[in-house]
């Protein structure tokens, strides 16, 4: 077993937790603490996201050995089962999260399930964009992407779909898992959304950060709700929050970031896509998609590059 490449360290890892409760929007510091990839294991099997089943590549994705690099493998039971369909041609499989713990978690499944060779990288794919680049441009090999489990819905658009396509080659892969819902039927999806996103169930994971920045989280204090993304036509968002019950004071590391009774801290965010627009969505992002699996609540979307994309240039990476 190779050890880890690591890219964000954990000095980096609590200045950007710091940085997340400041700002009162948690993204990526959901997994922050030692117990999260515990928590996350005891949510992943009844996740509304769950159920996967393996793709084949498209007929020009040729036929040379790849490496698969999956973008926060979560308990590494999505990678085994999406790509059975080519396991016969992957020659490596790449871990990335930055979350140790997470990463190691995925990739021992993933050895165990696959017998492939695994590596694991300790990075955030967002913020260490660059670093990762070379890294992964540094493998020999042809590349499929794994972005699975909704976390393409959990940033703002612009911002993830643009440093995607920026970590893609021409001759590589992106194997996109989205939220879906029928237009019209919107409520039959994301009402049992909202409601799964502020239950005891999933804030046992949610919320751990906070257990791990010494605030203990009373989950009846998390609430959601879903609206149309204000950047994004036919894009919903659902937005959870935290409502700090009283004063606290949470410690990260050597800093401290004070929270006022009362006050929202906003923990994550999904979005669910209308069935019939991903591809054009796709598309205005710089994304082309090749083939495409409609699971029901989710659909899996294999892209490549596109030499088209908004006017605008919407994957020249803006900031978060």
């Amino acid at each position: 077993m190779q050890p880890d490449r690591i890219i964000r360290t954990q000095d980096v890892i609590d200045d950007d937790m710091v940085r997340q409760l400041m700002e009162r929007h948690v993204d990526s510091g959901q997994y922050y603490g030692a117990h999260a990839a515990e928590k996350w294991a005891g949510i992943s099997a009844t996740h509304p996201m769950k159920s996967l089943q393996g793709v084949s590549l498209d007929a020009d994705a040729g036929t040379d050995p790849l490496c698969v690099v999956d973008l926060g493998p979560g308990s590494g039971k999505p990678c085994v089962a999406v790509t059975t369909g080519f396991r016969d041609r992957i020659a490596r499989i790449v871990c990335v999260d930055v979350l140790p713990a997470m990463a190691h978690q995925a990739a021992q499944e993933i050895r165990n399930q696959t017998g492939k060779t695994v590596q694991c990288i300790i990075a955030d794919f967002l913020r260490d964009a660059d670093e990762l680049r070379r890294e992964i441009g540094a493998l020999p090999e042809r590349k499929v992407l794994l972005c699975l489990g909704g976390t393409v819905g959990n940033f703002r658009q612009r911002y993830i779909l643009s440093i995607l396509r920026s970590l893609l080659g021409e001759r590589d892969r992106l194997l996109l898992g989205m939220g879906l819902y029928a237009t019209g039927r919107e409520k039959e999806v994301l009402d049992p959304f909202v409601r799964f996103l502020a239950s005891e169930q999933n804030c046992a994971f949610g919320l751990s950060f906070l257990a791990a920045c010494g605030h203990v989280p009373e989950y009846r204090n998390a609430s959601a709700a879903w609206e149309d993304d204000p950047e994004e036509s036919g894009v919903k968002v659902v937005r959870g929050y935290y409502t700090f019950p009283g004063p606290a004071v949470l410690t990260v590391g050597r800093q401290l970031v004070a929270c006022a009774q009362g006050e929202q801290l906003q923990f994550v965010e999904s979005r669910r896509y209308s069935r019939g627009g991903v591809e054009a969505f796709l598309q205005r992002h710089g994304l082309a998609v090749r083939a495409s699996t409609d699971l029901g609540i989710q659909g899996l979307f294999l892209c490549q590059k596109s030499e088209e994309g908004s006017a605008t240039g919407t994957w020249q990476a803006p900031q978060a």
